[in-house]
């Protein structure tokens, strides 16, 4: 019920590979940055350190995780393998921190002892050693003082950053960044600090906020109207709305506009199944769209595909700025031109219901064909929808009736099967797209009675309608999920590209999303584990009573 953006594993073979990505530093670096994270490991093995020894394993756990998020993980499901990287690197540098303390710790226990042994033989006199320098606070302090301003000069100079280094120019034209005499070619790789700056300057910091600003009371004001009134926005999918701060900007479209126009783009992507064909209306609609998800099949700048593409997922506004694609947008008849903003001409999408009657039953998608059992991914659950709901979404003369994954007993049940006179590429090649599959049966088509539907209200986790006729399927454009849960009607069952159909058994119908099982467990298990610590570490500070 998510997305597989379909991010190539790593390493992908092209001039990189497992070492570079375990080791990203300078030989030196990595070399000392392990060495010293193996110390403080087998350290805490030896003096039975628990959490120090956790940090080992972890960071163990996190290495072999490299290697098997190259593919789908039990429970967890698809995880990108580089994303496991950032906390082993962290995992490794809290080690090397610990074992450069254990180091310092032994050279100073190692100077004593020849400190001691120097005046027994010098005065034969037996010699007291002093406490371990584990419990002076004064050495605690002096060494992570110490520890901290190396490390901070390190990274400083690496990055060129330090207050008191500068940059000489050299004869030779050539320029070197240093301090004293050492010194290094000069170059600032270091990008983290321009995105600081960018970031932190906020949208009123840019330049283009005026024009930010602007088109965000546009879109309230339109929300406002009881003319047009609240609904999802789409706005064309271009680079240069990143002048705003970043190009996600308009993603606060319900923030600014509390909850009144929605965002169809969401920083998570692969939190909904639904993601793929916001990114192919995206594309449609857009002069250049980044086309994040890998292998389908995009129309780029083809407005008279992209208004189906709106009306189907129940976007209310389309949102254009660049001359090619409101050239677009402005010839389709079911997109009207009702605000415009600087640069930005915002559209209503006529027929985009959230709610709709549907005119002909569902049919189940039972399985594959036989026959793609060997070419296709009968085995892959998503990827099959994903075929199933990009076929339905894009090639729609293909289906006479809207497929769904599961539905009550009188809706027929039929096979897909791929059209291979079609396929792009094969699995694993690159420029594949995603298959298109098609009915393997025919379809029966079933006539449905018309139906009235009335006062839809859409909250934050909640849709609610009434019908005038019960027992006649009625689309719901929301993103499906398991958590859907439903009153008033039967359902929710999951139908193509990815949302929702109910059969109402009563006028009003209300569908919330709630917990489901798995939830619950987490939660469960949660709360259990932190009263476990808890009584776990009280009763490692209780004195035991004599």
């Amino acid at each position: 019920y998510m997305t597989d953006m379909k991010y190539e594993p790593q390493p992908s073979g092209f001039g990189e590979g497992w070492v570079e990505m375990f080791f990203p530093l300078h030989i030196v670096f990595d070399v000392l940055i392990t060495g010293f994270a193996v110390i403080g490991f087998l350290s805490a093995l030896w003096r039975r350190s628990t959490v120090a020894a956790w940090l080992g394993i972890y960071g163990v756990l996190l290495a072999i995780g490299v290697f098997v998020a190259r593919e789908s993980l039990p429970i967890i499901g698809l995880l990108w393998n580089p994303r496991v990287l950032p906390f082993l690197y962290l995992v490794r540098y809290m080690l090397m921190m610990i074992g450069i303390y254990e180091a310092i710790v032994a050279v100073g226990r190692y100077v004593s002892l020849e400190r001691a042994a120097a005046r027994v033989a010098k005065s034969g006199e037996e010699q007291t050693l002093g406490p371990s320098l584990r419990g002076r606070l004064s050495f605690n302090v002096a060494t992570a003082i110490a520890v901290s301003f190396v490390c901070i000069s390190i990274i400083g100079f690496r990055f060129q950053e330090l207050p008191f280094a500068s940059v000489r120019t050299l004869e030779d034209g050539s320029q070197r960044y240093g301090l004293g005499p050492i010194s290094v070619p000069a170059g600032n790789d270091g990008f983290v600090d321009g995105w600081a700056r960018w970031n932190f300057t906020g949208y009123e910091g840019k330049n283009a906020y005026g024009e930010y600003r602007a088109l965000i009371e546009t879109m309230k004001q339109i929300g406002e109207d009881p003319r047009y009134g609240c609904g999802r926005a789409l706005w064309e999918n271009n680079g240069e709305t990143n002048k705003y701060g970043t190009t996600m900007g308009l993603m606060l479209l319900p923030h600014w506009t509390d909850g009144c126009i929605g965002s169809m783009e969401g920083l998570f992507f692969e939190a909904s199944a639904t993601t793929p064909y916001h990114f192919i209306a995206a594309a449609a609609m857009s002069k250049q769209s980044s086309n994040p998800v890998r292998e389908l099949r995009y129309d780029d700048n083809k407005a008279a595909l992209g208004v189906r593409y709106l009306q189907e997922l129940g976007v209310r506004y389309y949102m254009g700025f660049t001359p090619e694609a409101v050239r677009e947008a402005s010839a389709q008849p079911a997109l009207r031109e009702i605000a415009r903003s600087g640069p930005w001409v915002i559209y209503q999408v006529e027929a985009s219901d959230l709610v709709v009657p549907l005119a002909k039953q569902p049919v189940v998608i039972a399985g594959a064909a036989e026959q793609d059992v060997a070419v296709g991914h009968a085995g892959d659950a998503k990827e099959r929808w994903l075929e199933v709901g990009t076929s339905w979404f894009q090639n729609p003369n293909d289906w006479v009736a809207l497929p769904a994954a599961d539905g009550p007993d009188e809706w027929q049940r039929i096979t897909t099967r791929i059209d291979l006179d079609r396929r792009i590429g094969e699995p694993g090649e690159s420029g594949r797209r995603v298959d298109i599959v098609v009915p393997n049966e025919t379809i029966t088509q079933t006539n449905l009675a018309p139906v009235v539907v009335s006062d839809v209200v859409q909250g934050r986790s909640s849709v609610s309608f009434s019908v005038d006729t019960v027992g006649v399927p009625v689309l719901v454009r929301t993103s499906y999920f398991p958590n859907w849960n439903v009153s008033g009607a039967t359902g929710p069952y999951r139908v193509a590209p990815n949302m929702m159909v109910v059969v109402p058994t009563s006028n009003d119908v209300r569908l919330s999303f709630g917990w489901s099982f798995l939830d619950i467990f987490a939660y469960v298990l949660t709360i259990a584990g932190i009263v476990v610590l808890v009584r776990w570490r009280r009763r490692r500070h209780v004195a035991p009573l004599l």
